[in-house]
């Protein structure tokens, strides 16, 4: 269960830049993630830096693949053991920067903001320790948001009990194994906006719509 005033404002910052902001996108959960491609519908592509053979060539290839306006998820970059050592020689400023999965940071940074990198994508990492994250990856001008996620508060508890008791509720009205998915996905779409409204009716739909079966 998400916060709606944290949902709210990531669409709204969203829509701005698929407006025309020229600015990168910015952060969020996975759940965070798949309500904002299904609300501004949205493909989502979700790619993970320990896939076996990932390298840089790869990794440019795939997004100059992707559509204009699409979410790409990056999930759990910590745990791909990205890191960046410079060399303790000052003549030799070499920087050793890789993932376990062999993709190097800066090639990394090069496919997600280089010059060859396509434009009006939105990029939506998730991370576990904000602290153990390189930096480099979280610079001002390429990460535009960053959403904290703490433990549910009140209001969302509250939530998540009404729409599991909502949902329970509902299922005690229509009797199963009567009702194809596509009826009760309609009946269900006409009251959106107001699943309270929807489980009141519930019996009552179910009993006029099995009469109409019945009675051919």
């Amino acid at each position: 269960m998400l916060d709606k005033g944290l949902v709210d404002h990531v669409l709204a910052d969203i829509k701005t830049y698929l407006k025309g902001r020229s600015c990168p996108p910015g952060t969020g959960k996975s759940s965070l993630a798949f309500v904002i491609a299904s609300e501004l519908q949205l493909d989502i592509y979700t790619l993970s830096l320990n896939s076996s053979g990932l390298d840089e060539e790869q990794l440019v290839a795939l997004f100059h693949a992707i559509p204009k306006h699409c979410i790409v998820l990056l999930e759990d970059v910590n745990c791909s053991g990205i890191s960046r050592e410079h060399s303790d020689s000052a003549a030799n400023a070499e920087m050793k920067d890789k993932t376990s999965g062999g993709l190097t940071l800066s090639s990394l940074l090069n496919a997600l903001d280089g010059p060859a990198t396509p434009e009006g994508y939105i990029l939506i990492v998730t991370i576990n320790y904000r602290e153990k994250l390189d930096k480099a990856l979280i610079r001002p001008g390429w990460v535009d948001m960053e959403v904290p996620f703490s433990y549910a508060d009140k209001d969302m508890i509250r939530d998540l009990f009404s729409c599991l008791y909502l949902a329970m509720e509902f299922t005690s009205q229509v009797p199963g194994g009567k009702f194809t998915a596509a009826e009760i996905q309609g009946y269900l779409l006409r009251h959106m906006g107001s699943p309270e409204d929807a489980v009141k009716g519930a019996k009552k739909w179910a009993r006029n719509l099995l009469s109409e079966k019945q009675a051919g």
